[in-house]
């Protein structure tokens, strides 16, 4: 058994990849890194893309946790990883990859509207960003 917790940790990171994979898959369809390529807050980011502050938190607090962002007192900003790799325009730039995944159907998307409970599939490709996030309407 001493094996034991080597094989939770790898059925946690089973159970958790999609949920991992769908806010790195929201953020590149939001080209979030190209703006936090300089310091922003949640505000901003919302602002920038017409999503509730509440949304746009949840999507950054979720990259922070993926160290793809660093948060500081003033806001956010791409770690280093995202620098490199998740903003258009870099030479080592993978989000036409991820966007490739997601617009041929290779991802399946399971998208909860918190506003009913109501359980939404489809490709990841055609959801709706205020599904996930929210307008700022909403939060009115």
């Amino acid at each position: 058994m001493s094996d034991l917790p080597e094989h939770l940790a790898r059925i946690n990171d089973l159970a958790t990849g999609f949920t991992r994979s769908q806010i790195l898959f929201a953020a590149v369809n939001g080209d979030v890194f190209s703006l936090l390529e300089e310091e922003r807050t949640a505000g901003d980011v919302a602002a920038a893309h017409d999503w509730s502050p509440r949304g746009a938190r949840m999507l950054l607090d979720g990259l922070v946790a993926l160290d793809l962002v660093n948060k500081a007192v003033g806001g956010y900003r791409n770690a280093p990883v995202a620098s490199a790799c998740l903003v258009p325009g870099c030479q080592a730039y993978q989000g036409n990859i991820i966007h490739e995944n997601v617009a041929t159907g290779t991802v399946l998307g399971i998208y909860m509207n918190a506003a009913n409970a109501e359980l939404v599939w489809g490709s990841a490709g055609s959801f709706q960003m205020d599904y996930v996030f929210g307008s700022p309407a909403s939060e009115g």
